[in-house]
């Protein structure tokens, strides 16, 4: 029993270590997998063609939201078969698991079964022509097909009369929608490609030739068709000119060639596909740069403000030694929170977007830059272009340039603090919640958090410690007769909480 344990890590470990393999050599990721998701397969490539050292020009397969059928046509040997190949290659190896050649942002849907009509099924034993089997095939997997399975046509019906053909094609596409499958469709049929322009939730897509040489790009032209350029292709396969010219003075005659507006609308297509990809590049560029610039900002702006924070420390510590005044210590710690308010609303400014006089109205909410707190705004001052604000109860007037949209919820609170109204202003109270903690931990945090009410400038505080056994109370009594900040200290009223809460007056 421990030998086949061993066996079967073993063989686990050898699977996994393939998938890796094949991942380097792929230069594959996993993708999104869940029901509803539509398909979008991002840069994708054909496994085998990923394979080759030659290299493979990637290609986008995607759906919108609410399609299901995706109909691509243009010329032979442009790609049409291999975004078929490529699409149900890379679903069947995700479904197992297996790392694919796709880029980021990529999804699937989780189809639970895949139906392939592809190539050619004739056979001379069983006197089967193409179009026979690819409607024995269809016939015989009919039953089965329902909103989780993806069906793929390579030229349905292309092996009978092209009337009958299309429109035989046009009926199996709508009856899979009604199933509720997705369908990939290749297709040279003119009413096919119109069908798919029309139809609801069927997208159409072309692959593209360059306009100049007619060679295959191996790209997919949305929400357009494409002419299917057999001559061309003929011509550069070889065939006699002398043939071509017979066909081209047929195709006059007949009056169906609309050559020149589809090879105008791949000329165009091809032009915003480059256009396209410029600006993604530029996009990425403009991207790489703003995450650079806001890397340095943000590492200038810790720089500056551990700096002030340093200077504050020093005010206090040369005030609690009596090396300086009250007064001189209240004017260096105030420059030193202007400076600390004035980084703050650089970094706001950075990052917020424009916020207009006219878009502020009373009872909305903003947030005060200079201190990154949220607040609702009350009344306006047109006069002096000041706005007056609420900030958690607190209201005070200031600049228009300070405020901007709310960003969402207020910064999440230290665990010690349980009331705090952000940056202080005179007459605010602040809170301190010391339950649960140690003496020696919480005279430390005692000690930081009446810093920090003189660093902001607030004129009261309130120290939380619970009534228990007293133990701490007393602790706390202790250190508020020997800080020097502190004027004067009381049990809250009975209200309040008693004398499980401290009221602390600073000087």
């Amino acid at each position: 029993e421990a030998v086949a344990d061993a066996s079967r890590a073993l063989v686990a470990l050898d699977v996994l270590l393939a998938k890796t393999a094949l991942a380097q050599a792929l230069g594959g990721r996993t993708l999104d997998l869940e029901p509803g998701l539509p398909p979008r397969l991002m840069e994708a490539r054909h496994p085998l063609l990923a394979l080759d050292k030659g290299g493979v020009v990637p290609l986008d397969i995607k759906l919108q939201p609410g399609q299901r059928a995706l109909v691509i046509s243009g010329g032979n040997a442009g790609g049409k078969t291999v975004c078929l190949k490529t699409l149900g290659l890379i679903a069947l190896m995700a479904f197992s698991g297996l790392p694919v050649p796709v880029g980021i942002g990529s999804s699937l849907p989780l189809w639970k079964q895949i139906f392939v009509v592809l190539g050619d099924e004739q056979s001379l034993e069983d006197h089967v022509s193409t179009f026979t089997a690819q409607v024995r095939y269809l016939s015989r997997v009919w039953e089965r097909v329902d909103q989780d399975t993806l069906f793929l046509l390579d030229e349905f019906g292309a092996g009978t009369d092209p009337t009958q053909g299309a429109a035989l094609a046009q009926s199996v596409l709508d009856n899979l929608l009604e199933r509720g499958a997705s369908v990939l469709v290749a297709t040279h049929f003119p009413a096919l490609k119109a069908h798919a322009l029309a139809a609801a939730g069927v997208r159409a897509a072309s692959v593209l030739f360059d306009p100049g040489t007619k060679k295959p790009l191996f790209r997919l032209a949305y929400d357009q068709v494409g002419a299917s350029i057999a001559l061309d292709v003929a011509r550069e396969h070889g065939l006699p000119e002398a043939i071509l010219a017979k066909a081209q003075q047929y195709l006059l005659l007949d009056g169906s060639d609309t050559t020149a507006v589809l090879d105008r609308l791949n000329a165009q297509a091809v032009t915003r596909e480059k256009e396209l990809a410029a600006l993604s590049e530029e996009r990425e560029r403009l991207r790489a740069k703003r995450a650079s610039l806001e890397a340095r900002f943000d590492k200038e702006r810790r720089a500056l403000v551990d700096e002030i924070k340093a200077q504050a420390q020093t005010v206090l510590h040369e005030w609690k030694n009596e090396k300086i005044g009250r007064k001189q210590a209240l004017k260096k710690l105030a420059e030193a929170r202007e400076g600390l308010e004035g980084v703050g609303s650089l970094a706001a400014e950075a990052a917020a977007p424009a916020f207009g006089w006219d878009d502020l109205r009373p009872g909305q909410a903003v947030e005060y830059r200079a201190w990154g707190r949220s607040g609702v705004v009350l009344d306006k001052d047109e006069r002096k272009r000041q706005v007056k604000i609420d900030l958690d109860g607190v209201a005070l007037w200031v600049k228009e340039a300070d405020l901007g949209p709310a960003q969402g919820a207020a910064p999440a609170k230290s665990p010690a603090a349980t009331r705090d109204s952000g940056p202080a202003v005179e007459g605010l109270t602040r809170s301190l919640d010391l339950r649960g903690q140690r003496a020696d931990e919480a005279l430390r945090e005692l000690e930081r958090f009446l810093d920090d009410c003189l660093l902001r400038g607030a004129g009261r505080a309130e120290i939380i410690h619970g009534r228990g056994t007293g133990a701490l109370r007393r602790e706390v009594h202790e250190f508020l007769r020997q800080f020097p900040a502190v004027d004067a200290f009381a049990l809250a009223p009975e209200d309040r909480g008693g004398d499980g809460m401290t009221e602390v007056t600073l000087k």
